[in-house]
């Protein structure tokens, strides 16, 4: 009894997932309408009496088959296409997105002086350049990664509009001659984290500080990688 219902209930989501219902409702006040057009209309025009018997029995017959398309074909902006099911959804989106795909996001400047929002944005390009460089590997632009600097988006955002599996974020805090750069390597589908790093560094030659942003060379982040 419980399979039998859990089954029910399935069958009912897809339905509505595919717009089945929505669809049935639209087809039968159009197809009332047609009805009720031919019954005022046809007699003024000296029409058969059969062929408003013909536009019912027409009607009634498009309802299965407007049901049937429905269940099998979607319309959307980009045109009509075969529905699939609730698990090749599933799998087209997973195939659709690139496991070895990663944005990195401008690191927070978290020193409270607005000069080192500089500094924190130029470590962030020196990363997305560096990985860039990754062949396997698709980086998101710049442009791109950037419009979401100080937006706090929700992770499950930034990888829809991004269209990325991965995410590399982090902060900077400027103390003095020292500074302290965090990364953190983020799964955008579990929102969790797969890698974090902590980095103190005198800051005397800001190139000799930005060679932390080899991470693609490390061993941990490019298993990662490879494993998604």
């Amino acid at each position: 009894m419980i399979d039998g219902s859990s089954r029910l209930r399935r069958a009912l989501d897809e339905l509505k997932r595919r717009k089945v219902f929505q669809v049935g409702v639209v087809y039968a006040i159009v197809g009332w309408l047609l009805i009720q057009i031919a019954d005022t209309a046809f007699e003024p025009l000296n029409l058969p009496a059969w062929t408003e018997t013909l536009v019912v029995v027409l009607v009634v017959l498009g309802l299965p088959m407007a049901l049937v398309l429905a269940w099998a074909l979607g319309v959307t902006p980009g045109g009509v296409h075969r529905t699939r099911s609730a698990a090749g959804e599933a799998v087209a989106e997973s195939e659709a997105r690139p496991a070895r795909s990663i944005a990195v996001l401008p690191f927070a400047n978290i020193s409270g002086d607005p000069e080192n929002e500089y500094f924190s944005d130029g470590l962030s390009e020196e990363l997305l350049n560096l990985l860039a460089r990754i062949p396997e590997l698709r980086v998101c632009s710049r442009t791109s990664s950037f419009a979401f600097k100080g937006k706090g988006a929700h992770m499950g955002t930034i990888r829809e509009c991004l269209d990325v599996r991965t995410v590399l974020e982090g902060s900077v805090r400027r103390f003095g001659h020292r500074v302290r750069i965090t990364a953190q390597l983020i799964d955008t589908k579990t929102d969790s984290h797969l890698w974090s790093k902590t980095y103190d560094r005198e800051i005397d030659d800001i190139f000799e500080v930005q060679k932390f942003a080899n991470v693609r060379e490390h061993p941990r982040f490019k298993s990662l990688l490879a494993s998604r």
